[in-house]
């Protein structure tokens, strides 16, 4: 029960929503089997890593309260790539669901994550180091030192991106899960282009468009896992990053027009242009041909191909 209570009080803090409405989902999440149900007060068991990633999807997945337990069991089934995480293989099933319940159960058992070691040889074989390098960063290079939950929905239904680098080099590695809401199944697999416009007809979907996307860091997962195991000062870690909020209205293949950080009340207006998405292509292209352009690229260029001679130096 202790565990349960530093686990609400984490959440509400690191999302910057009050406990109430944390336990409030606590308690939809269980009324509707999403929880572990076993005894009651004292006698209730510490939470899961699956009672964490049901609790923490309630609120990135957006929609109504009421809806909490329905949006969760769709987007838990989110299919996508699997991560390169070690400690995931006995849990993973393709779903973001069984992706996050294998995370926060490594990080409450060891406290980081790694790198796959499968992934990683694959990856250092690549980057045509010597011999000697490769079994050095073999050895040394498996810790994870940022890592990001993303959640984007909007009419169609929610796109999950994960993203994750090494500690010590420039390797980064992102994957993507994809959930449509259950009434866009029948559109989003009909391959007839006629049919699928008079799906969206019916639908009657109004261009102007709510899209809500919710980030969370490395921090905040390596928080939220630490309530499992009661460690309230790892859970503080948490609130080294607050989760990033934001609603944007745009119309369905235009261009983002308004974003509204909630948590900071930030506003941010992108004008379109107002020749439309090819006159801005045309105008792009232009300015990437321009002298001063070419300069700066090759600036750039210039000083990463620097940083890249002294990090093979050093080894």
């Amino acid at each position: 029960m202790r565990n349960l209570e530093l686990l609400v009080q984490t959440m509400a803090a690191a999302l910057n929503v009050p406990e109430g409405a944390v336990r409030s989902r606590w308690m939809l999440l269980r009324k509707a089997g999403l929880w572990t149900k076993v005894g009651r007060g004292r006698d209730m068991p510490d939470p899961t890593p699956s009672d964490a990633t049901n609790l923490l999807l309630s609120f990135l997945a957006g929609g109504l309260a009421t809806d909490t337990a329905e949006t969760v069991r769709n987007v838990r089934g989110s299919k996508g790539s699997r991560p390169p995480i070690a400690g995931l293989d006995d849990v993973w099933d393709g779903t973001l669901g069984t992706m996050l319940d294998g995370l926060f159960a490594v990080l409450a058992a060891v406290g980081e994550l790694t790198i796959r070691e499968d992934d990683w040889a694959r990856q250092v074989e690549g980057m045509g180091w010597k011999k000697a390098d490769k079994s050095r960063a073999l050895q040394e290079n498996l810790r994870i030192g940022y890592a990001t939950l993303s959640i984007r929905k909007n009419w169609l239904g929610w796109q999950t991106d994960v993203s994750v680098a090494q500690r010590d080099t420039s390797w980064a590695f992102g994957c993507s899960f994809a959930a449509a809401l259950p009434e866009n199944n029948a559109l989003l697999s009909e391959k007839d282009p006629e049919r699928a416009l008079e799906l969206l007809r019916s639908q009657n979907v109004v261009q102007p468009n709510r899209v809500t996307t919710e980030t969370v860091g490395y921090p905040t997962l390596a928080g939220l896992a630490a309530c499992l195991n009661g460690d309230a000062t790892a859970a503080g870690e948490a609130l080294s990053w607050k989760s990033h909020v934001s609603v944007s209205e745009q119309t369905l293949f235009g261009d983002p027009a308004v974003y509204v950080n909630i948590r900071s009340g930030n506003v941010k207006v992108i004008t379109p242009h107002p020749g439309g998405r090819e006159a801005l292509w045309e105008e792009n292209s232009r300015r990437t041909q321009t002298p001063e352009f070419q300069e700066k690229l090759r600036r750039v260029t210039e000083a990463a191909e620097r940083r890249d001679r002294r990090r093979r130096g050093r080894r």
